[in-house]
């Protein structure tokens, strides 16, 4: 073996003249390394077989020389992304891992200003997976000093991965306060981010839905009276 794609055997028959015959096989796609062939296996009659495989999704088109004549045909072979993985994933690029990443938070709890959650959904190498199924549900139990139980919209969003495998799903709420969600992807739980924490701020205050209180109206002189502000945002 001279390298990866190229041997050279020694001849005897009628499909090689002269003593030796050199085999040059590549495969090559846009965005992804060389294929690289292995177990060369001659198969008699002129045939002889390769073995590859790709941890990159893409298609690749195969060429071949023999003692330097090319073959005019060039066939093509793809791979594709697999299953989505959470666990004991092996992505060629380490950046590429199944989960959720909070991309906006911190919004006006205004009912229209949104947090944003974008889903990542990868196979075992790393390469997207388009069409997962994503679901975020919101598991907020808070009560006080507000209660969110309930508050946040939507309570459970479901979307589907583009061919990036990623999608986006926005939130919002009226009432301000922090919000607990839980996400997967296809049915999984990425282990380091199925958690999803969002944030909310109160806005301006609201002159006409705040409130200032005392108790009581009325009592006799130096007895203590309370007052009480109830602040409300627009």
């Amino acid at each position: 073996m001279l390298r990866d794609g190229e041997w050279r055997r020694r001849t005897a028959g009628k499909i090689f003249q002269g003593d030796a015959a050199t085999f040059t096989l590549t495969g090559s796609g846009p965005a992804a390394p060389d294929l690289v062939f292995r177990q060369f296996t001659e198969l008699g009659g002129g045939t002889y077989t390769f073995v590859t495989t790709s941890q990159v999704a893409a298609t690749f088109t195969l060429s071949a020389t023999v003692d330097e004549a090319k073959l005019t045909q060039q066939p093509t072979v793809q791979f594709t992304a697999g299953e989505v993985c959470v666990n004991n994933c092996e992505p060629v690029d380490p950046a590429h891992v199944t989960g959720f990443t909070v991309v906006t938070d911190g919004m006006t709890a205004d009912g229209s200003a949104a947090d944003v959650v974008e889903a990542h959904a990868y196979d075992h190498y790393g390469n997207p997976v388009a069409n997962a199924a994503v679901v975020i549900a919101d598991q907020t139990t808070t009560t006080s000093p507000e209660n969110l139980t309930g508050k946040l919209t939507p309570g459970k969003a479901t979307a589907t991965t583009g061919a990036d495998g990623t999608v986006r799903t926005s939130f919002t709420t009226r009432i301000a306060g922090t919000y607990t969600a839980q996400g997967s992807v296809n049915g999984l739980l990425p282990p380091a981010s199925n958690v999803i924490t969002l944030h909310f701020t109160p806005g301006e205050v609201n002159a006409g839905t705040s409130q200032l209180s005392v108790t009581p109206a009325k009592l006799a002189a130096g007895q203590p009276a309370t007052a009480q502000q109830h602040t409300r945002s627009l």
